[in-house]
């Protein structure tokens, strides 16, 4: 899968996720877009996972209108160490995700 990691998770997340082909919003020269035309652009380079800890994203975006899955990670500090800890439930969820739906990591 093609998985595009949101500004707010940290970059070196990408290192430890094995098996997908990872892009962060930095290395596609997407930073300080809004979520909404980074879903869009995300869509367009043929993305299948927009991956964001921005817990507030469900309520500022109708993801049902994007042809993305969105995975959450549900984390209480936003630190690599706390995300590395949630990559066995990424991994779990990949194989399941369907675009336009959200779900909490």
């Amino acid at each position: 899968m093609k998985l595009l990691l949101d500004e707010c998770v940290p970059e070196d997340l990408k290192d430890f996720i094995a098996g997908h082909e990872v892009a962060t919003t930095g290395e596609m020269g997407w930073k300080g877009i809004k979520n909404g035309d980074l879903m869009l652009r995300a869509v367009t380079a043929g993305f299948d996972v927009f991956v964001t800890s921005d817990k507030n994203i469900r309520h500022q975006q109708n993801i049902g209108k994007y042809q993305i899955a969105v995975v959450v990670f549900d984390v209480l500090r936003n630190t690599l160490p706390e995300l590395r800890r949630k990559l066995p439930k990424l991994y779990e969820l990949l194989p399941t995700v369907e675009k336009a739906k959200l779900y909490l990591c």
